[in-house]
């Protein structure tokens, strides 16, 4: 099974399963991967990091979360997650800038590991439902782009973001309209 398979590769790593439940495990970031491309496969879901990503909860980011949330703007609240997003991966860049009518959320990673399609998904997935979540009025995206090739579960993209979907991008991407930026957060 997937879980079996992906169980293993984390033991590889010297990582039982006891160990995720503890807020202090560090997983190396080439044995998570190699752990969700494992647990994918087996599986045989394709869209599970689209999934996982929709069902992340308040708290599971984390310290950059709670931080992010208590800003007065969704603006400043994309700013603060990241600035501190590093305390949950360590190889994360994430920038947001302003081009012409559009504000531009860009994530990824900098440690020269290849996502698998399945952790791009998770992150622009994640990062539109804290938005869900948080801000005062929600309007989904213009687009997102992601770094990986087109899937064969592209059309799955739609119903799970609410947007258009482009593959093949330098960053993971969530692409909105620059007044969003001002929207107050709720709390």
């Amino acid at each position: 099974s997937g879980l079996a398979a992906a169980q293993a590769v984390l033991a590889e790593g010297g990582i039982g399963l006891e160990a995720l439940g503890n807020p202090e495990t560090r997983v190396p970031h080439d044995i998570a991967m190699r752990a969700l491309q494992t647990m994918v496969e087996g599986v045989g879901d394709p869209t599970l990091g689209l999934r996982a990503g929709r069902q992340v909860e308040p708290g599971d980011l984390d310290v950059p979360e709670y931080a992010a949330r208590s800003a007065p703007s969704f603006g400043e609240a994309l700013t603060v997650m990241g600035r501190y997003l590093r305390i949950i991966h360590d190889a994360a860049e994430v920038s947001v800038s302003v081009e012409g009518d559009f504000a531009v959320w860009r994530w990824r990673v900098t440690d020269g590991i290849v996502l698998p399609p399945a952790a791009n998904d998770y992150v622009i997935a994640s990062a539109i439902a804290f938005s869900q979540r948080n801000v005062s009025v929600y309007t989904p995206p213009v687009e997102v782009r992601l770094m990986h090739p087109e899937p064969t579960y592209a059309s799955e993209y739609a119903n799970y973001l609410e947007t258009t979907a482009r593959f093949g991008a330098s960053h993971d991407t969530v692409v909105i309209r620059k007044e969003r930026l001002d929207v107050p957060m709720r709390g």
